[in-house]
């Protein structure tokens, strides 16, 4: 049987730890490490993980420069044969989560990654929604509609990750996402359809708070891929298609930030490249809003997010 090693990178995550090292401890894998890397937290963190931690954990606990290095830092003394990440806010969906990934690997010797379904958690651990996702996930799905793989409850063989480099440290919000096109460019990525993590969104989340700068990242990183001939060699999409719904997406930032000029910018561009997005409701929606300027769209753009918490709209299904 194969050790799976599992790393959680950590800062102040002293609301939510909790759950996330019950959620391992009481899997059913016999074979499990989990390694722990603290980047200097000042709450009650190391607290919670001296109390819940298993014997089989890890705990490195040093100031490091964001997720992606403490993620790298984990991977290196990693001893399993696969491994993945579960960060502190999140969870694995159920005990047999890491026993039905591994076993999937096992007997999937061509497939090198492999991820389910997830559910979405509000910041209390109810559930809001599922997100689930079509069997086959490669580059243009990726690049399609940009929504990450999952990040909770997923295995790679440990090998991959190192033959890939790793996260890239430059990103701070869509380092997944970055991740994922290198992996998907390269080695083969399958789905279980199963549930196997569990997301939180909550509003300390660097997504959630951060909406405007993790979309312009997210965008930047597809238009990188867009440069890169491995990538445009497997598209199964025009890659105008695709650039277009990026610049929508980048519309979608800016309308967040407040940036009016910019949001009719974006849709003018994304017009260019595929005309037939002004059918959509969307592009008329963001540019008859920016009409109303900088301070009438932080204003909208706050009270949507606010409905969105409030009605719990998280449930998101790209099955296809």
């Amino acid at each position: 049987m194969h050790k799976v090693s599992i790393i959680t990178p950590c800062l102040n995550a002293a609301p939510f730890i909790q759950t996330a090292l019950l959620s391992i401890a009481e899997q059913n894998y016999p074979n499990l490490e989990h390694i722990i890397v603290d980047g200097g937290s000042t709450d009650e963190t190391l607290t919670i993980v001296e109390r819940y931690k298993m014997e089989s954990t890890s705990v490195l606990s040093e100031r490091d420069n964001g997720t992606s290095q403490a993620i790298n830092n984990g991977f290196a003394i990693a001893l399993g044969a696969y491994a993945w990440v579960l960060n502190a806010d999140d969870m694995l969906a159920a005990p047999d989560s890491i026993s039905t990934l591994a076993a999937y690997l096992d007997n999937h010797p061509q497939c090198d990654f492999v991820f389910g379904h997830m559910n979405m958690l509000d910041a209390t651990g109810r559930q809001i929604g599922v997100r689930s996702f079509s069997k086959g996930y490669g580059v243009t799905d990726l690049l399609a509609d940009r929504r990450h793989l999952p990040f909770a409850g997923c295995l790679i063989r440990r090998k991959i990750f190192k033959d890939l480099g790793g996260f890239n440290t430059s990103y701070q919000y869509s380092n997944d996402l970055d991740f994922y096109l290198r992996l998907a460019a390269k080695h083969s990525i399958c789905r279980l359809n199963k549930v196997t993590g569990s997301f939180r969104l909550h509003a300390a989340s660097s997504t959630s708070s951060h909406i405007a700068m993790s979309g312009q990242e997210t965008a930047r990183i597809c238009i990188d891929a867009l440069n890169d001939d491995r990538i445009i060699s497997q598209l199964k999409r025009d890659p105008d298609v695709i650039r277009s719904a990026i610049r929508l997406f980048q519309a979608s930032c800016e309308f967040h930030d407040g940036e009016a000029q910019a949001v009719r910018h974006h849709l003018w561009k994304a017009a260019q490249l595929t005309p037939s997005v002004l059918i959509g409701v969307k592009p008329w929606i963001y540019g008859l809003l920016s009409l109303g300027g900088t301070q009438f769209m932080h204003m909208t753009a706050a009270q949507l997010r606010r409905l969105i918490h409030k009605k719990g709209w998280y449930s998101i299904n790209n099955a296809g």
